[in-house]
C-alpha cells in the first residue's frame, strides 16, 4: 500500500508518506516528520486542516472584495448609459427643435417670397 504524498491526498486519519505517529509514556502521542526531520505534539492534520481553513476564508475575503468591486463598476457603467441614454434624448429633441424651427421659417420664407411678388 502506498502512503498519500500530501496532506490532502490523505483520507480519514492518515498521514502523508515521511510522517509517523510515535507513542511515549512520559510525553503521550507525538509526531514525527522524518522528511524534515521534526517532531511535534499537536496533530499536524489538524494544522492542515486548521491552515487550510485559514486559505479558504483569506480566499472568500478576496472574492467578496473583487465582487464587491465588479458591483460597484456595474454600477457606474448603468449611470454612464443613463447619462448617455438621456444626452441622446435631448439631442433628439433639440434636433427635432432645429428642424421644426427650421420648416417655420422657410414657411415664413415662402410666404415673404409670395407676398412679395403680389
Amino acid at each position: 500500500i502506498t502512503k498519500p504524498l500530501t496532506f490532502a491526498d490523505c483520507v480519514g486519519d492518515e498521514l502523508p508518506l515521511g510522517w509517523e505517529v510515535v507513542y511515549d509514556q512520559q510525553v503521550g502521542v507525538y509526531y514525527i516528520d522524518h522528511i524534515n526531520k521534526t517532531t511535534q505534539i499537536e496533530n499536524p492534520r489538524t494544522q492542515w486542516r486548521q491552515e487550510q481553513e485559514r486559505m479558504l476564508k483569506e480566499y472568500l475575503v478576496v472574492a467578496e472584495e473583487a465582487l464587491q468591486a465588479k458591483r460597484e463598476v456595474y454600477r457606474v457603467k448603468q449611470q454612464r448609459l443613463q447619462l448617455a441614454q438621456q444626452e441622446m434624448l435631448l439631442l433628439r429633441e433639440m434636433n427635432q427643435d432645429e428642424e421644426v424651427q427650421e420648416e417655420e421659417e422657410e414657411e415664413e420664407d415662402g410666404r415673404s417670397l409670395a407676398s412679395g411678388n403680389t
